[in-house]
């Protein structure tokens, strides 16, 4: 019988020494079956050959040539939290002591950084007593420490100033991002105002100010709690040390007497600090209201001062 002849040639083209393109003269089916052969033997070749077994790194840390704890004296505890994240032996190598190391050879260069009303920083020595737990949280908190902004009441009043509702939404925020930390907001009120209405100005903006926050904590706590099984605020008393009928009012009777100088809270606390000077603090935000620009106006505000940090 006749053979059927191929309905196509190849029409690939292979390169010569010379660099000049010479067409394939095989034709199709001769250089498909030499294709496949080639294969096959490659194939063979391999399954012959002895493979040694490959070594799988169980550490980053180890993955990458050079790279030791040496290293974390140069990352930010954000780089250093995905690093730990990434295995549980790089977990393992970045422990509390790591961490406290690392704090107290960037100690004056963190010191610089701090102001009044911020995360006051634990003794990072190793043969000293642990004050606190150095956590990369509280290796973050030192790095970039959180800044409350200020808030502003009207004269003689518990009510925040207009313009103040996405300064207290930074506020917020503050806690839903860590919510470890612990705060006491300080009241202030004019120091030309008598004494018994002074210390009770004070002290209701600071109860007031308590009362905003844990109420807005209450209806979205932020994705950290939410996700856990532990919320810190639950225990907190929202309308603790806040006159029932409507706040402060001097016209109510009652009112005034009701707000007595005391410490309310205990993760959140409050209280009115009317017979001490404010001082200026957390000076990392523009001014965008006519208070900002006033000198007397740090007598119409709370301040917020970071008085510990809870790890969990």
């Amino acid at each position: 019988t006749a053979t059927m002849a191929w309905p196509w040639r190849c029409k690939c083209r292979r390169r010569s020494l010379t660099g000049l393109e010479e067409p394939l003269t095989a034709s199709a089916p001769e250089a498909c079956g030499r294709k496949v052969s080639e294969e096959k033997q490659e194939a063979a070749t391999r399954s012959a050959e002895a493979v040694e077994p490959r070594c799988l790194q169980r550490s980053l840390l180890d993955a990458c040539e050079g790279f030791d704890v040496m290293v974390a004296l140069h990352l930010e505890a954000a780089c250093l939290a995905r690093l730990k994240s990434a295995s549980s032996r790089d977990r393992e190598r970045l422990s509390e002591p790591v961490i406290r190391w690392c704090a107290d050879r960037r100690r004056r260069e963190l010191e610089q950084g701090l102001v009044r009303g911020d995360l006051t920083l634990a003794d990072t020595a190793e043969d000293a007593a642990a004050e606190a737990t150095w956590t990369l949280e509280r290796l973050h908190l030192a790095e970039h420490p959180p800044r409350f902004p200020r808030l502003y009441f009207r004269f003689a009043s518990d009510h925040l100033v207009r313009g103040s509702a996405s300064r207290l939404d930074d506020a917020v925020n503050v806690f839903r991002r860590f919510p470890g930390l612990q705060v006491r907001i300080e009241g202030f009120g004019k120091p030309s105002a008598p004494a018994f209405l002074g210390r009770a100005v004070a002290q209701a903006r600071a109860a007031a100010t308590r009362q905003i926050i844990l109420r807005r904590l209450a209806q979205d706590p932020g994705p950290r709690v939410a996700n856990g099984s532990w919320n810190p605020w639950q225990n907190e008393d929202s309308s603790l040390g806040v006159f029932t009928h409507g706040g402060y009012d001097e016209g109510m009777p009652g009112s005034v007497e009701f707000y007595e100088p005391q410490l309310l809270g205990e993760r959140i606390q409050a209280v009115g600090q009317w017979a001490r000077n404010s001082r200026q603090r957390n000076l990392n935000f523009e001014e965008d209201i006519a208070l900002d620009y006033d000198p007397e106006a740090k007598f119409q505000r709370v301040d917020f001062t970071v008085i510990g940090l809870d790890t969990y």
